[in-house]
């Protein structure tokens, strides 16, 4: 095959179509601009400018290398691109195409698409780069998401986005682009000049946001009825699934959360997964799957979309929500815990999701809080009691404590030898009480009341009969403690002792006494009458 004919699909698409993968929607300045004749012509620049303006957003239409005075999307910064002079094999080396030669542009069309990488030739005749191989590399794209190299030597580049922020899920496509360009305004603007030297291009990249953690609300909670430690708090996690550019697939998708074990444990089977609010199946479209994170004391929990049967049904724009519970293990010093954004890693302590293998950490941090209530049993001497019962409630909707205790308690529990209630079948104290769940962000200071009812006293005493509001602070710095005081039962009375119980038998004793000296008189004269 000739060179023309390899410079020909070498360059095809150095124009309009060249350039239909950049979505190309941004402004450059204009006092770079540089046009003039063509390449061959006297007076023709010998070297050339390309202005990349990063945008945010949908790819649009091809561009033409001029200038896009009201572009669409936002500027995206940090965005690295690198550009190989491109060439045809010739006796052995990777010879430039040169837009100064005839033969060069012969048969020139727009039917060319970049391939993925670079042209790597070795054949007489097969595409090539330029030596460096490596390619050189440009500056990041700046606050107004623009680049610029200046001094290229009049030819064929190819180009090829090589770092983006981390959030950018679809990468631009790889492009050639011609230095110079036929200026698409000449012989229709005044003043135009055939051709440009400078060329903007505008390459589009697709950002992704990442996904986004609710927790229940306090109402939810406690119509759950999860109200002291061991219960489970529900959380979802959100995520608006990336729209892709035209011609990428969707190669992989998972949520993952990380906890410390010590604060909250993944309840298993909890899991519900649904995407564009249509509920999936576990094992089908997707998996999950606990293991250790990163860090120690830590575990990941994954919810991966398989492929192709759950992958399959991924369409940009709508949501894929995860829901599960966990089970709160202790209350913290502060009372918070909360699950934020990972911000290392994967696998340490946070959530966020994975498109395409390009990580997306959350957006929001929700908490969750709890306090601790201790109750002591008491005599009137300060001493503890024994075998006091009790149980803890919520106020009725007017914040007020019922006169009775509840049906259905919170927890119930009995005082021990040193006077300490102990709750529940596994006779824990403190009793650990939940107070709120905030959304997004810490709370201030957050409290909750509960009603503190004695169902029982220890024998001998007589019951609180009054129920008490308690108020939970968060954490376990100033743990709620209260005295509940007994007093002993009232008896019967005994009977009366003291003097007028002397005198009665005195009395009666003097009685006796007089009946024993009657009976001895008239047993005498029975005698003398004899």
């Amino acid at each position: 095959m000739s060179i023309t004919k390899k410079v020909k699909k070498a360059v095809a698409g150095v124009g309009a179509a060249s350039l239909l993968t950049l979505g190309m929607f941004a402004a450059a300045p204009s006092a770079l601009a540089q046009d003039g004749p063509g390449p061959d012509q006297p007076g023709h620049p010998t070297t050339g400018t390309l202005i990349i303006n990063k945008r945010v957003g949908a790819e649009g239409a091809a561009g033409d290398g001029t200038v896009i005075d009201n572009p669409t999307g936002e500027p995206l910064a940090g965005v690295t691109f690198t550009y190989w002079q491109v060439g045809v094999m010739t006796g052995g080396t990777c010879v430039a195409l040169d837009t100064s030669q005839v033969a060069d542009w012969e048969n020139i069309n727009n039917s060319l698409v970049a391939p993925a990488d670079k042209p790597e030739g070795t054949a007489e005749g097969e595409l090539c780069v330029v030596d460096p191989v490596a390619g050189t590399a440009t500056a990041a794209t700046d606050a107004q998401g623009v680049t610029t190299v200046s001094n290229l030597p009049l030819g064929f580049y190819y180009v090829k986005e090589t770092a983006a922020p981390a959030n950018v899920i679809s990468k631009t496509a790889p492009f050639y682009v011609s230095i110079p360009m036929p200026n698409p305004d000449y012989g229709t603007v005044t003043g135009a000049q055939a051709w440009l030297y400078t060329v903007n291009v505008y390459p589009k990249n697709l950002e992704a946001e990442g996904p986004k953690k609710t927790i229940n609300t306090d109402d939810q909670q406690i119509a759950d009825g999860n109200l002291q430690v061991g219960d489970t708090v529900t959380w979802t996690i959100d995520q608006v699934v990336p729209t892709l550019k035209a011609g990428d697939t969707y190669t992989s998708a998972k949520i993952f959360d990380t906890f410390k074990d010590a604060e909250l444990s993944y309840v298993a089977d909890s899991s519900v997964v649904t995407l564009g609010g249509v509920t999936l199946t576990e094992n089908v479209d997707y998996t999950v799957s606990t293991a250790a994170g990163t860090e120690a004391g830590t575990t990941t929990v994954t919810w991966e979309l398989t492929n192709p049967t759950g992958l399959g049904q991924l369409v940009g724009g709508e949501t894929l929500s995860v829901t599960f519970d966990t089970t709160v293990n202790m209350v913290t010093s502060t009372g918070a815990i909360n699950n934020a954004p990972y911000q290392e890693e994967p696998g340490k302590p946070g959530y966020g999701s994975q498109f395409n293998d390009t990580p997306l950490p959350g957006t929001t941090t929700p908490y969750t809080y709890w306090g601790q209530l201790v109750v002591n049993k008491v005599d009137g001497q300060n001493a503890p009691l024994a075998n006091a019962k009790f149980s803890v409630g919520l106020p009725d909707a007017n914040g007020t404590c019922p006169a009775d205790a509840p049906a259905n308690p919170v927890a119930t529990g009995t005082s021990n030898a040193n006077g300490v209630v102990e709750w529940g079948t596994d006779k824990v104290t403190p009793l650990g009480l939940f107070i709120a769940n905030s959304p997004n962000g810490e709370l201030d200071n957050p409290t909750r009341n509960y009603c503190l009812y004695e169902t029982e006293a220890p024998a001998g005493y007589t019951a609180s009969t009054a129920p008490q509001t308690v108020t939970i602070k968060a954490g376990t710095v100033n743990v709620n403690s209260i005295d509940v005081l007994n007093v002993e039962r009232d008896v019967p009375n005994l009977p009366l002792t003291g003097a007028q119980g002397t005198l009665l038998l005195t009395v009666l004793g003097l009685g006796l006494f007089g009946v024993g000296a009657g009976v001895v008189a008239v047993s005498r004269r029975k005698q003398q009458a004899r």
